[in-house]
């Protein structure tokens, strides 16, 4: 869960969100993020480590994530 692939960046966007769209939002949401290995940084599956050397890698990927979300 914590490899990021060269295409993915943080100006990624998904579907945006209008309002009036939640349901196709979700779900397009959903789709993404379990294609690319990363739902568990929303549903909490992924849980931040305790390992500091893993920390920086999970920051990493959780920024990613969030990136996303607030693009679309």
């Amino acid at each position: 869960p914590f490899f990021i692939h060269h295409a993915d960046h943080p100006s990624h966007s998904i579907t945006p969100l209008n309002g009036d769209n939640f349901g196709s939002w979700r779900r397009a949401v959903v789709i993404a993020l379990e294609s690319k290995n990363k739902m568990g940084f929303i549903d909490g599956l992924i849980l931040q480590p305790q390992d500091p050397t893993k920390l920086s890698l999970w920051k990493r990927n959780d920024s990613i994530v969030r990136s996303w979300l607030l693009n679309s």
